[in-house]
């Protein structure tokens, strides 16, 4: 088995999130996030690029942390502010959810994962630390297993093809491996090490595990039969609080980078990840005032989520360094004057925006027809 192989891009798959924390992803591509403020699925879909994102279901959940797929399209999430582990049927359109018979001890569900044969794994963290198998088709809590033991804090939770079970053990900063059989903690390992409080953790098929080493805002990857610091390496850095972390099946990893509110993907070698975001659609945003930057090549389009938050005040466009002129009324009345460096290039969305502090997003589309690639900037004047 060989160490995941990276291409070094990091690309955007979706931001402007409230409160993101556990991911999964699917067979297709689609991106499911636990986002918590307010409670919900957030699905994100690989096709058109990533642009769209659907509220799946209809149930009021309590502080969402940790979601699944079962491979069929059945989500299970960990309703940490209740204490349950939940159920939400794809047939009719995610409106079906159902409880599953486990709770911990003395602790809340965080992290959960779902293996091949439909049984499901939560890590719980509170007084007591656990991690449970609820096995396919149990219906009540007799039918429940505990495994391993020792834990401090588990919060993440992975299981590979081999039915091994890996648990980002934040408040003991580690990665636990929990071998099939192992119910005690005499028989539970350490994977990799010199991790920071992680928070999330997944496996790939090779039996490469992924941790998102959050306090030290980093994605690390342990190779198998890794033990300790020395073996495990750095994907990538410079995260803020990164939680949920997922691999798809190109090899893919997908990173909930929860304090810029986005999900990025660390691009797999051959994976076409980065053209999929790219080409045809990009998306652009600006939340909390901050500032961003995008290159589209010809024929491409750019779709911007403008933002003008109560402090932020008027948003900018700017085209190669060119600033794009906005006009404003009393009203927040936003009007573009596009003529200048802007020869060839089409705002479908234009001239005249009406923005409403309520409803603070509005999306302009933007296409260039350049031969060569232009660079957008966008922001807010403060």
């Amino acid at each position: 088995m060989q160490p995941g192989q990276f291409s070094g891009a990091s690309v955007t798959l979706s931001s402007g999130l409230s409160s993101p924390a556990g991911l999964a992803v699917d067979g297709s591509g689609n991106v499911f996030v636990a986002d918590q403020n307010p409670p919900g699925i957030k699905e994100i879909l690989a096709a058109g690029g990533y642009l769209t994102v659907n509220q799946l279901g209809n149930a009021s959940f309590a502080a969402l942390y940790g979601v699944a797929e079962d491979g069929s399209g059945n989500l299970f999430v960990t309703e940490t502010g209740r204490g349950l582990v939940k159920e939400i049927l794809a047939a009719g359109g995610y409106t079906t959810v159902n409880t599953l018979p486990v709770q911990g001890t003395r602790g809340n569900p965080w992290g959960l994962a779902v293996d091949g044969r439909g049984n499901v794994f939560v890590a719980y963290q509170g007084w007591v630390g656990e991690v449970k198998e609820v096995p396919s088709g149990c219906a009540s809590a007799s039918c429940v297993k505990v495994l391993g033991g020792g834990f401090g804090g588990p919060r993440g939770i992975a299981v590979d093809e081999r039915r091994n079970v890996f648990i980002a053990d934040a408040d003991a900063n580690a990665v636990k491996k929990i071998p099939p059989g192992c119910v005690s903690a005499q028989c539970v390992q350490t994977a990799g090490g010199g991790f920071t409080h992680p928070q999330g953790v997944a496996v790939d098929e090779n039996g490469n595990v992924f941790v998102t080493d959050t306090g030290n805002n980093a994605v690390k990857e342990i190779p198998p039969g890794c033990d300790s610091a020395s073996c495990v390496k750095t994907l990538g850095n410079g995260f803020n609080a990164p939680w949920g972390v997922a691999v798809d099946k190109a090899g893919d990893v997908l990173v909930v980078d929860a304090g810029n509110h986005r999900v990025v993907g660390l691009e797999a070698v051959g994976s076409k990840l980065s053209q999929a975001v790219s080409d045809p659609l990009k998306a652009l945003e600006t939340p909390d005032c901050t500032e961003g930057e995008q290159t589209v090549s010809k024929n491409a389009q750019l779709v911007f989520v403008l933002s003008p938050l109560r402090e932020c005040w008027t948003p900018w466009l700017a085209i190669e360094g060119n600033f794009i002129n906005f006009h404003e009324s009393g009203n927040l009345l936003l009007q573009f004057g596009f003529r200048d460096g802007t020869t060839g290039d089409v705002f479908e969305d234009g001239p005249k925006l009406s923005f409403n502090e309520h409803k603070p997003i509005k999306k302009v589309r933007f296409k260039s027809l350049r031969k060569e690639p232009v660079t957008i900037s966008m922001g807010h004047q403060w």
